[in-house]
């Protein structure tokens, strides 16, 4: 089938049209649209001027969706064929080209043997020698022409034309190399347009302000642009349609002669030359799009850096309000208080008496009752709680929980230009997070804790300030009694008495001023700390100064990994050279050891046991020791159930127990659930989190058992004094109460505690046991039980039967135990120095380390120590903690080495202490009476063994019940499970 250059010609432009501008305007309107949709998302932006937190939130939020839009129209580019990207033109290409005659066979044209404009000198020599053999071998046909009445025409002579080949060339191959600028035209554009859009949105993006131009003049550009751009488009593919036509022509006269040689377009080479051209476009659309990629990866890191700063602005803007919140709704109505104590006072003593002695002793009377008892101690508490400080606290974490979010990794420019096509190379990888740690938050971090530890300096000094209010008062009054004995007269000696009452007041004022002004000074310093911050932040969205700071980090860690290859290597030769050392001193120790069994075998040299004092002098001297720590540094670490979640840390996967149980229940399925953990291992605590976190969406009740209720009659009257409801008598009664009512949650805490070990004392267990088999599908029973009374109830009342999930507190990683020691020293603001030890002091390789250096080996070596002694509970760890507290220097806290008591004194306890001692355990605590009900044993020798028990300091007495004293529990544990009394 033979085709004019002009049909073919037609047919190319028509495919291109169709198959290649069509899908290009595709491109663009997507581009468009997510240009406009970047617009029309600042458009809807309306700030609130006059609400800084919510206007703070609102460009935070406007910036993470500017950041999801980028996120959906640019992805990782990936280098892709045109025949994966323009599928349709590629397979209507093949198909035209496939319908085309493979080679065509016609005449020459005149110019083919005569010479013309442009030739060269050997062509036009060959032509005239061409043109003379033609001449030649048309001289038979002339002569016979001369006798021929019809005239056979002179023809040239022919010329093969490969016609599939000459097409795939031109306007296949070629057309593919010349579109090459119509990519460079797309992504121009395009990104000058982003660039644009970029720019107009900075003022909404880093002030949260509306931009000064309109959206609509932007939107109707974006729409301007994409005309033009497509008309410009069409001119362009009109242009290089003609340039390739016209070639198409010139070689399709030629080819086949010995001015264009066939195999110059043989099916290889031209194939070749296609996949090469392809190769080209494909590259050349690769880097384009590398290019506007790394333009909205910047974008990324920008909007990132952006949302941070707007949500540090509004997290210290609910920490100004909040601040102010706590000193209004804690401090000040317990101030009002005492103040109005004072003021009644006052004017009592300015009224008339018929004793102005016996008025005094009253107004004493009342001042030691009130003020003394009850609202001084209130308000030194309320001072030297953390919860203000906490606030500072929780602005840190939330900043830093934030930068810990952003995307580890962005791209950036090395040039800093969008306006060629980019190979990786000019890349740079920079990490956001790795930036804004290195200098700009460890900044914001420092000045923080100096905030921190100023304001805990003035709470302390408030606090102390208040503790002796009472004394001002009552000392004043007892002076005022004392002078009527000296013959003072009434006047006197009310005045005296008015004169503490207004001392008290003026101090209670001061106190109150300077709280105000601290926190107001403590505003706005951390306005200026959070203001660098955010200016630091900024700068970082710069280019110039991202590239520079990377520079430095790099150096730094090369610095950091020479230090840490230096610090191992002189490790390596120390452990080297103390290893022979070391198998000495142990072979020595197994001797000796080896020595002194085979004497204790023997009667005249076996060792006598004995019993120590020195858990009870420890207990003594770390009690003056912590009483020197600050009172808001002890509270921080004071042994009690959580109530601030910010300080909780771990169980995740028993969090998720008790949600997957709670969950099931609200199915319908029995749902009983029962938490295990040892003594001073935040049961409580946990339960508290479990609470908060799960979002039980029912009706919550809760309650600690304590005293040891083992009765029936006992249990139900427990029960009716925690459901308000009136005597309980029977079961059915509290199945009936539970059943009428909505559904709800009970959370029941210390099962421990509602038994006694002894004949009918697990009535009340087993009453709650049945309680709960009858009540199950309307109530959530979530309770608590110590592990060791655990198991033994198991193995007598059978007590798992009646719950579905047993949740056992595992223990928690060293990471943990030291996040939740070293988030408390945190929030204090102080700064902790680890103390060198004799034998650290004497290493003189180590005294070469730097001081940072040693400082984290040694903390590393302290928190080591303090797992061994913890094992996981946390109570144990704060304890061990706070003991190893050496001294305070204004913001300074010296850890030392903690030297735990000896405890080898527990395994020669007589028996009759041990089975007190497990009886204590299983019963988390007794009173004299009760260990007698429970060991069969008289009131006057179970005293005795108590007594003796406290006075070695086993055990403590706190509101006449005996508990094991928590420094020896864990070596407790040991003895009664190597006796075999607890498994």
């Amino acid at each position: 089938m033979n085709q004019t250059n002009e049909d073919l010609f037609a047919k190319v432009k028509e495919i291109y049209a169709e198959h290649y501008l069509g899908e290009i305007e595709e491109h663009l309107t997507r581009e468009c649209e997510h240009l406009l949709a970047l617009i029309r998302t600042t458009e809807a932006f309306e700030p609130k001027s006059n609400d800084l937190k919510a206007q703070s939130e609102q460009s935070a939020a406007l910036n993470a969706r500017l950041h999801d839009i980028i996120d959906e129209a640019w992805h990782t580019p990936v280098e892709k064929d045109i025949s994966e990207v323009y599928v349709s033109l590629v397979e209507a290409m093949e198909a035209m080209l496939e319908g085309l005659e493979q080679e065509l066979v016609i005449a020459q044209d005149d110019e083919r043997f005569f010479p013309v404009s442009g030739d060269t000198w050997s062509i036009r020599l060959v032509k005239t020698f061409k043109s003379s053999l033609l001449g030649f071998g048309h001289l038979p046909r002339r002569f016979a022409n001369v006798f021929r009445k019809t005239k056979k025409p002179l023809t040239n002579w022919s010329h093969k034309v490969p016609l599939q080949n000459l097409a795939r060339k031109h306007y296949f191959g070629d057309v593919l190399t010349s579109l090459r600028t119509v990519t460079d035209q797309f992504f121009g554009s395009l990104i000058h347009q982003y660039l644009d859009i970029k720019e107009w949105l900075e003022e909404a993006s880093i002030h949260g302000t509306q931009p000064r131009v309109h959206a609509g003049v932007m939107a109707e550009n974006i729409r301007s642009f994409k005309e033009q751009w497509m008309t410009d488009v069409r001119v362009q593919m009109d242009r290089i349609a003609a340039e390739q036509q016209e070639c198409f022509a010139r070689e399709y006269e030629r080819v086949g002669t010995f001015e264009l040689p066939t195999r110059k377009l043989s099916t290889s080479r031209v194939l070749k030359c296609q996949e090469e051209a392809k190769t080209q476009w494909k590259t050349h659309n690769y880097q384009w799009k590398n290019t506007i990629y790394a333009l909205c990866e910047d974008w990324r890191a920008d909007l990132d850096i952006y949302v941070l700063k707007h949500r540090t602005v509004a997290e210290f803007s609910v920490l100004k309000v909040a601040q102010v919140k706590k000193l209004v709704e804690n401090i000040d109505p317990e101030i009002e208080k005492i103040q109005a104590f004072i003021l009644d006072s006052l004017a009592t003593l300015d009224g008339s008496h018929e004793s102005i002695q016996k008025e005094l002793k009253r107004i004493n009377y009342q001042a030691v009752r009130q003020l003394d008892q009850d609202l001084v101690p209130k308000l030194s508490e309320k001072l030297s709680n953390q919860n203000i400080v906490n606030l500072i606290n929780r602005l840190e974490v939330t900043v830093c929980q934030n930068v810990e979010a952003l995307s580890d990794e962005h791209i950036v420019l090395k040039s800093g230009t969008y306006d060629r096509p980019l190979k990786s190379d000019d890349f740079s990888h920079v990490s956001i997070h790795e930036l804004i740690t290195f200098e700009t938050l460890r900044v914001f971090q420092k000045e923080i804790n100096v905030l921190k530890s100023q304001l805990f300096a003035d709470l302390e000094e408030a606090s102390d300030q208040t503790k002796d209010l009472d004394h001002v008062v009552t000392f004043s009054l007892s002076s005022a009694i004392a002078a009527l004995d000296e013959e003072k007269t009434d006047e006197e000696v009310i005045a005296i008495a008015k004169d503490g009452f207004k001392r008290a007041s003026s101090r209670l004022t001061e106190v109150r001023d300077k709280l105000e002004i601290s926190l107001k000074k403590s505003s706005e310093a951390l306005d200026g700390v959070v203001t660098q911050f955010c200016e630091s932040l900024i700068a970082l969205s710069l280019n110039e100064n991202s590239r520079e700071l990377k520079i430095r980090i790099t150096k730094a860690k090369a610095k950091n990994q020479a230090k840490q290859v230096r610090t191992e290597l002189q490790d390596r030769l120390r452990i080297k050279s103390q290893e022979v050392f070391v198998v000495i001193k142990e072979k020595y120790k197994l001797a000796q050891d080896l020595l002194n069994q085979l004497s204790g075998k023997f009667i005249l040299t076996a060792g006598k046991p004995i019993l120590t004092k020195q858990v009870s002098d420890f207990l003594l001297e770390s009690q003056q020791a912590l009483d020197k720590l600050p009172l808001i540094y002890q509270r921080l670490y004071q042994i009690e159930p959580l109530t601030d979640m910010e300080l909780f840390e771990g169980r995740e996967k028993e969090l998720d127990s008790i949600t997957q149980a709670f969950e099931n229940w609200r199915l319908g399925r029995y749902g009983a659930t029962v938490v295990l953990g040892e003594k001073w291992g935040g049961l409580t605590s946990f339960v508290n989190h479990a609470v908060k976190e799960v979002g039980f969406s029912y009706r919550i009740t809760r309650y600690a058992f304590s005293n040891n209720v083992c009765s029936k009659e006992g249990f139900f009257v427990v029960m009716g004094e925690l459901l308000d409801e009136e005597p309980v008598e029977h079961m059915d009664q509290l199945v009936e109460y539970f059943h009428q009512g909505p559904k709800q949650v009970i959370v029941i805490e210390d099962l421990q505690n509602l038994y006694l070990r002894k004949v009918n004392g697990f009535e009340a267990l087993e009453t709650l046991a049945e309680l709960i088999s009858r009540t199950g599908h309307q109530v959530f029973w979530l309770a608590t039980c110590t592990v060791y009374t655990w198991t033994y109830l198991r193995k007598t009342i059978r007590i798992d039967e009646f719950f579905s999930y047993s949740i056992e507190m595992k223990e928690l990683s060293r990471d943990q135990i030291v996040n939740i020691v070293w988030k408390r020293n945190r929030i204090s603001g102080y700064k902790i120095v680890f103390e060198l030890d004799d034998e650290r002091a004497a290493d003189k390789k180590f005294a070469k380390l730097d001081a940072e250096v040693q400082q984290k080996k040694l903390k590393d070596e302290f928190f080591d120590d303090l797992n061994d002694f913890a094992k996981s509970n946390v109570s144990m760890a704060l304890i061990f903690w706070l003991l190893s507290t050496q001294n305070v220097e204004g913001n300074q806290i010296t850890i030392g080495t903690f030297q735990k008591p000896n405890l080898d004194f527990l395994k020669v306890l007589s028996m009759d202490k041990i089975h007190v001692l497990h009886a204590l355990i299983l019963h988390d605590g007794l009173t004299v009476e009760q260990v007698c009900q429970i060991l069969h044993i008289p009131a006057a020798p179970c005293q005795l063994i108590l007594f003796a028990l406290l006075e070695d300091g086993v055990v403590f007495c706190e509101e006449s019940v005996y508990m094991i004293n928590p420094i020896v529990y864990r070596g407790m544990i040991s003895l009664l499970v190597s006796k075999n009394l607890i498994h």
